[in-house]
């Protein structure tokens, strides 16, 4: 029967009551420079004069030799003398953290961009979301361990394997608040792992790939280790990328951008500076307001998150002694199919008895006619399972409109616990050791469909009476990647039942819920929006981002996808997990055909 739709809100995310705690306390943009970087400075400066007029910057002193004279720019000597000798070593980045530190105990509600930042438009997306959650975060599509040295791993006491699949956070955005449980669990850690050479300059081995340098390690590890937040990894906050022109004057979809020395600087020349006679702050004012309210606040209680069984930090799930690197448990694999599928799903099989032989694939045939063919099929570890479809309504039973997902989902939820979903036109390419791990590990997988966004469905009167209809604010989901519901993974006990399973299944059986959901062509699955959306709504749990689980074209015609690299080889460098070759709409390339071989007596 259909039910009332339900979300699942986990309470190991804050959310409101963060929201007006300290609403009065004004934000205040900090960076860090040296001699070096001056120009990039001018030219965040000027970003902020165009974008930020009324919001100041402090700038952490490096080791400048020239006057800093911009408007509305407060410069700070950084106290070199109060730290190790170490710190002094800019390329270290140990300092980065300490100036987070000091900037966030005299401010109370900062933003740090690295200097080579600017702004593309206004600071009130990152402002609500710093109030809102905490933290604000970014980052990049790399996962982290293929950035990570093993020295970081050790010194919090984790693994590699702790953090496989984990997007890399860029280490030159944090938005933060002195009395956010962030502070305590966050930086408070980074900042005692930047006194140790041993924690922030680990030791380089031998077989390392490549490197992200010191500080975006450190605080990816945080963040998923101590926190609970959902880092936008969205390029909108981290492009360094020049592709077309701009105005600069004019508002685009770009929030941030990380100039490095990419093309010209357009901003610099609106640096105001006071030697003009502009108006300027003639004093550390945020600094003096913040001095008159910093007593009335209590940092949040940085264990509070735990208290959730759901939760997918590394500290709740050691708390509660969940395992975390085991990959031994055998999950099974679903997929629903018609009669034009047959091919796919052969390979799909075949693909699965060469990688994972003995790992069986439950198939839901979508109507009579598929069911004959497949029990004529005598494929070794293909078992064929069945829903009365019949009881459904006739949209539901209609496969465009992909309702039927739900429904087979809840129905081998139930009956087989923990499985992987996947649409027939997928090929397995490696062991499934990592797709193991991360679902004990998360209690669910999913991962991201490159370049789309939840923005990707238009902002129409049916998708904000879809947000109505579960109760949620579709400004809570800006700028979030959207995540797929072509391969899922789902463990049986886990968050990911009530919180995706049972609300999805509520959505897809009110055909007005359903109705409302109506994709632009960029994005074109309503379950993809409607788990996405589910995912970010009811925990800390980042959609994975790597091309190895969602690739589907430019894959090199030498690799050799018939051979299964071990588990730690995946986890230091990149390698095809999941392949989706019915996207790729290379339907005569299928290399698993053959490797169907029939049920054993």
């Amino acid at each position: 029967e259909a039910q009332k739709i339900k979300v699942i809100h986990d309470p190991c995310k804050p959310r409101s009551d963060l929201e007006h705690e300290g609403a009065n306390v004004p934000l205040t943009v900090v960076t860090a420079t040296s001699q070096g970087f001056l120009n990039h400075l001018q030219n965040l400066v000027g970003s902020m004069h165009v974008w930020a007029p009324g919001v100041q910057l402090v700038v952490y002193d490096l080791g400048i030799k020239k006057k800093i004279d911009y408007c509305n720019v407060t410069v700070v000597k950084f106290p070199f003398k109060d730290y190790p000798v170490h710190v002094k070593k800019l390329r270290n980045f140990a300092w980065k953290a300490l100036v987070i530190d000091l900037a966030t105990q005299a401010y109370g509600k900062v933003l740090y961009l690295d200097s080579g930042y600017e702004l593309r438009q206004p600071l009130g997306f990152i402002q609500k979301r710093i109030e809102k959650d905490g933290y604000f975060c970014t980052g990049m599509g790399d996962t982290m361990t293929r950035g990570s040295r093993d020295g970081l791993f050790k010194y919090f006491n984790t693994t590699s394997q702790d953090f496989y699949g984990k997007p890399m956070v860029a280490g030159g955005v944090s938005g933060l608040t002195y009395w956010g449980g962030a502070y305590e669990a966050i930086i408070k850690p980074a900042v005692e792992c930047s006194k140790d050479p041993k924690c922030i300059m680990p030791a380089k081995p031998g077989n390392e790939l490549r490197s992200f340098g010191k500080d975006q390690p450190l605080f990816s590890l945080l963040v998923y280790k101590n926190w609970c937040v959902q880092c936008h990894m969205d390029t909108a906050f981290t492009d360094h990328r020049v592709r077309v022109k701009y105005d600069p004057l004019k508002v685009g979809r770009q929030v941030l951008f990380h100039r490095r020395n990419q093309g010209k600087s357009l901003y610099k020349k609106h640096a105001k500076n006071k030697e003009k006679g502009e108006t300027c702050f003639k004093e550390d004012v945020n600094a003096k307001l913040w001095s008159h309210q910093k007593a009335q606040f209590h940092h949040q209680d940085r264990d509070h998150p735990c208290t959730c069984q759901g939760s997918t930090m590394l500290s709740c799930v050691k708390k509660n002694k969940r395992p975390v690197t085991d990959v031994t448990t055998t999950y099974r694999f679903v997929t629903a199919v018609q009669k034009k599928d047959m091919r796919m799903l052969q390979n799909l099989a075949g693909s699965l008895q060469h990688h994972a032989p003995g790992v069986k694939i439950i198939v839901y045939p979508l109507d009579d006619e598929t069911q004959s063919i497949l029990e004529s099929k005598d494929w070794d570890n293909l078992f064929i399972d069945t829903i009365d479809w019949e009881h459904f309504p006739g949209y539901v039973r209609d496969y465009s409109t992909l309702a039927f997902l739900p429904v087979v989902w809840k129905t081998a939820a139930d009956k087989y616990n923990s499985f992987f979903w996947l649409m027939p036109g997928y090929e397995i390419q490696n062991s499934i050791d990592p797709l193991s791990l991360l679902l004990n590990r998360d209690g669910m997988f999913a991962s991201t469909i490159w370049g789309d966004t939840l923005e990707g469905f238009k902002d129409s009167e049916s998708i904000k009476a879809f947000y109505n209809e579960l109760n949620l604010d579709p400004k809570d989901f800006k700028f979030r990647p959207l995540c797929t519901a072509n391969h899922l993974g789902f463990k049986k006990g886990s968050w990911s039942y009530n919180s995706i399973i049972i609300p999805s299944l509520a959505c897809a059986l009110d055909k007005e819920c359903w109705d409302t959901l109506k994709p632009s062509k960029k994005a074109k699955s309503k379950v993809d929006m409607l788990v996405s959306t589910l995912i970010y709504n009811s925990t800390c749990y980042t959609c994975n981002r790597d091309h190895d689980y969602y690739a589907w074209s430019g894959q090199s015609k030498s690799t050799d996808y018939r051979v299964s690299k071990p588990l730690d080889v995946v986890i230091r460098g990149s390698s095809q997990i999941l392949y989706n070759r019915w996207e790729n709409g290379d339907k005569e390339s299928y290399g698993f055909i053959d490797d169907v071989v029939p049920r054993k007596v």
